[in-house]
């Protein structure tokens, strides 16, 4: 679970972030995802800051599933309904 980048996301910073099955649960746009690789880190980070609009808006679509799906209130309730 990668609680800095869902706590990178909520607070409206722009995220790339290293291409692993905990990430992909969050991030599913392979543009901003870099394999284990300089070359790849280099495309990704040259990739989000060639398309900064893109970039950022599919930021703050995750940011709003984020805090609808994450907050405090939600999770509270998914912790009572699962007992």
């Amino acid at each position: 679970f990668p609680v800095t980048i869902y706590e990178a996301i909520s607070s409206g910073l722009r995220v790339i972030a290293s291409d692993i099955p905990a990430v992909r649960q969050i991030i599913k746009d392979e543009r901003f995802l870099f394999s284990n690789d300089q070359e790849s880190l280099f495309k990704t980070i040259n990739y989000a800051n060639s398309n900064v609009s893109a970039h950022s808006d599919y930021m703050d679509t995750l940011k709003t599933i984020i805090t609808t799906e994450y907050s405090l209130r939600f999770m509270h309730q998914k912790y009572i309904d699962l007992w």
